[in-house]
């Protein structure tokens, strides 16, 4: 039985770098590290994942796509909350106020109303 060793990131760069180098097969090159050939092959997979040339797992994709949309939602919610505040603060009662026209009113005769 062996005893469960870890190992640096550099070190696994390296072993993931002579693997993918192909000149020599990940047998070769687990025999030569003293490694098992499945601790190679993760380690690559998982090289892949993390630089992108590989897509994670359908089941992590739709996790992905599921955080997303609820992100959205959650960003629209909070955006509808910030105009109806704005849209609070920036008039008060039977004054209307006219944000496109830098605060002026749009009634005669009343003053603006200054939101600074």
């Amino acid at each position: 039985m062996r005893v469960r060793r870890s190992f640096t990131p550099e070190f696994k760069a390296e072993v993931v770098a002579l693997a993918r180098r192909g000149d020599r097969s990940i047998g070769q090159i687990s025999q030569d590290m003293d490694l098992v050939e499945s601790v190679i092959r993760r380690w690559v997979a998982q090289a892949d994942v993390d630089e992108g040339r590989r897509p994670t797992t359908s089941t992590e994709q739709e996790e992905i796509m599921a955080l997303r949309k609820r992100g959205a939602r959650v960003l629209e919610e909070e955006r509808e909350i910030l105009k109806k505040a704005a849209r609070f603060f920036a008039t008060r009662p039977g004054e209307p106020v006219s944000v496109h026209r830098g605060g002026e009113t749009d009634a005669p005769g009343q003053s603006a109303v200054s939101c600074a």
